[in-house]
């Protein structure tokens, strides 16, 4: 927003200046902003009268660098004034006519009039020439941008709206089905197994008006929660889709280069990585192509043995630090997005060894087997000898249960679970594969509350697990009551299961036992006769 009549209205300043024709009343006009988070300085350049607009009869303003207050300008300045170009209305015009015109205001006095955040809603000023901008400093650490210096012909009432740009940042996590291959990107929250890798997708959206700096940085925060991660992978950069795969990175097309620095390296615990965007040309400003643009970091971070267990989850967190002042020559100012949280959930299957009275057996050992739509690497598949063989299935844990009756398995995610009793207690006979699924609810796409794991709502990101027999399953699973997990009981009973083999299984014994009995009564019936 510039209304710079600078040719026109100063040589004709120059004119009435020297002539002195006839005396001119300035009247005054009203600023005014609606904002209620930038706070406006107004400095005063130049006094006068504005005829068929353009502004006539200059005087020194309150804030002139050259002259002093109240004095004609001198023929000089008005020289100077006139030599400079009102090029046009482009980021980078605008930017040239600002750089011009701040040799005559000094930026260092005290402004006429403030409006805004903290101040009254409008000022009255004379006509005149103004440059208004936000106060140094007032926007630092918020998630605003500074509005470019705007000079003003001010002939009329003035309304002031910020049409800065504004950056924004968001963090997502994918959740996959190992059992199904299904796969729900860009979420929220999400579950997964210890030892797995989560992948997360940091993005960075940049203002709109990134072609009116000539250094723009976005750094990168994130948080991984101490303790519940393992590893991190390799970080990989993305702008506007397009990968870097090293820095610094020159971008000849479109006129940028971009460096790296790693103030915080990447850890199990997260990191903080900068990225600083500068013109290809020297000096100049950032390129349109910069604006509105997609800036991405995807990582995988391996889900650890320490992991939080159910709803507590697991909580990642990000936070963006961009440039958010065009004004400034060193950089160095810095608005922060607010945080923003996903988080990684995952279970335990708890089960219960007992003989058929519900007292608790010891000396059984359990193997669970997860169904996987793609073979794990590495992974090892259940080899029984029936129906569950080639049906997917791969070791999750094998528990040997010499002197305990309950069996834990932490770590585990949704999905279609094998549970086998590769050996029974002593005098008891081992219960047939189990199969079942484990199903998990959770909010896939909601504002998260790190400290409290809730949405804005109050309610829990994990709201419920759950647990289905397949077909060939006999046990029961039940949801543990802190939400952690599921739980079953296994029962064996005693005795001894004795093999068979052939088809016929225990029907020939009651084939020949009909056979000696009966002919036991033939026998006996052959001997009454012979006895008469």
């Amino acid at each position: 927003m510039k209304h710079m009549k600078k040719i026109a209205s100063f040589v004709l300043a120059a004119i009435m200046v020297l002539a002195m024709v006839v005396p001119t009343f300035a009247a005054n006009h009203k600023i005014s902003t609606s904002s209620t988070t930038h706070t406006y300085e107004i400095y005063q350049i130049f006094t006068g009268t504005v005829v068929d607009g353009n502004l006539t009869s200059l005087k020194y303003g309150e804030n002139a660098k050259k002259g002093t207050k109240g004095n004609a300008v001198s023929a000089a300045d008005i020289t100077a004034l006139a030599a400079i170009s009102d090029q046009g209305s482009t980021v980078a015009q605008d930017q040239a006519d600002i750089a011009a015109i701040k040799a005559f205001v000094d930026l260092s006095s005290t402004p006429i009039a403030k409006v805004g955040k903290g101040q009254s809603g409008e000022a009255s000023v004379a006509e005149g020439y103004y440059l208004i901008k936000d106060v140094d400093g007032s926007l630092a650490g918020t998630n605003e941008q500074y509005t470019l210096y705007l000079i003003e012909v001010l002939s009329s009432d003035l309304t002031i709206t910020p049409k800065a740009g504004t950056t924004t940042s968001v963090k997502k996590i994918d959740d996959i089905n190992d059992s199904t291959g299904t796969a729900e990107n860009l979420q929220d929250s999400a579950d997964y197994d210890i030892g797995d890798y989560v992948p997360f997708h940091l993005t960075a959206n940049t203002a709109s008006n990134v072609s009116a700096y000539k250094t723009y940085h976005l750094t990168f925060e994130d948080t991984l929660e101490s303790g519940k991660f393992d590893n991190i992978s390799a970080l990989t950069f993305k702008v506007n889709g397009v990968a870097i795969t090293e820095f610094p990175y020159t971008d000849s097309v479109n006129g940028f280069k971009v460096t790296k620095t790693e103030t915080v390296a990447p850890t199990k615990d997260g990191f903080t990585v900068k990225l600083t965007f500068e013109s290809t040309t020297a000096g100049g400003l950032l390129p349109a192509y910069l604006n509105s643009k997609a800036v991405t970091i995807d990582f995988s971070a391996q889900l650890g043995e320490n992991a939080n267990i159910g709803q507590a989850g697991n909580v990642n967190t990000f936070v963006l630090k961009y440039s958010n002042n065009p004004n400034s020559t060193d950089d160095s100012e810095e608005g922060t997005t607010p945080e923003d949280t996903v988080i990684a959930f995952t279970y335990k299957l708890i089960v219960n060894k007992q003989d058929e009275g519900g007292n608790a057996l010891t000396g059984a050992t359990f193997s669970l087997y997860k169904k996987y739509a793609t073979a794990p690497t590495g992974g090892t598949a259940y080899a029984g000898a029936d129906d569950f063989k080639d049906k997917g299935y791969y070791l999750v844990k094998t528990i040997t249960g010499t002197d305990k009756s309950t069996f834990e398995f932490k770590g585990i995610d949704d999905g279609q679970y094998l549970l086998v009793e590769d050996t029974a207690p002593e005098n008891y006979n081992k219960i047939d594969p189990q199969e079942f699924t484990v199903t998990a609810t959770h909010t896939a796409s909601t504002d998260i509350d790190k400290a409290s794991k809730k949405d804005g709502s109050g309610n829990y990101i994990l709201t419920n697990i759950s647990g289905a027999q397949v077909v060939s399953s006999t046990i029961t699973l039940t949801k543990i009551d802190d939400n952690s997990g599921l739980q079953t009981n296994v029962v064996n009973k005693s005795g001894a299961t004795l093999p068979t083999t052939g088809g016929i299984g225990t029907t020939i014994f009651y084939v020949l036992g009909s056979i000696l009995v009966l002919g036991a009564v033939i026998l006996l019936a052959t001997r009454r006769r012979m006895s008469r």
